[in-house]
């Protein structure tokens, strides 16, 4: 049994189901589905996830790879290729510090991410 918590479910509506948010909302159009497909598929993986939970936790402070590989117990290389999708997702910042690479969340880039999953303006 997982103890994180689970989604919420569906509101009920006739004989399907709706979409959670604002009841009577119109439908996303396919190129904002496409869009909102695209931003969802960078962060809809378990080390990218627990990578930015990290990020998250340590904010303000920002973390270096080798912090993040420890944590995770994944290879230097593969926290490296997730960190770079992240970045370049624009979900997650990076500042050089002499030969380090600081990594922190971008708050305000989750928030509109997190958003769109219940607008689509």
């Amino acid at each position: 049994m997982s103890n994180s918590p689970a989604l919420p479910s569906p509101a009920r509506r006739g004989s399907g189901f709706a979409w959670p948010g604002r009841v009577g909302d119109e439908a996303i159009s396919a190129d904002a589905a496409a869009a909102l497909a695209d931003a969802l598929a960078i962060v809809a993986d378990t080390a990218r996830i627990r990578i930015l939970s990290l990020l998250a936790s340590h904010d303000p402070r920002p973390m270096t790879v080798t912090e993040l590989t420890e944590a995770l117990g994944c290879s230097q290389a593969t926290v490296s290729h997730h960190l770079k999708l992240l970045v370049a997702a624009e979900v997650v910042t990076v500042e050089r510090a002499g030969n380090w690479r600081l990594y922190r969340p971008d708050a305000d880039a989750l928030g509109r991410l997190i958003a769109s999953v219940s607008t689509h303006d």
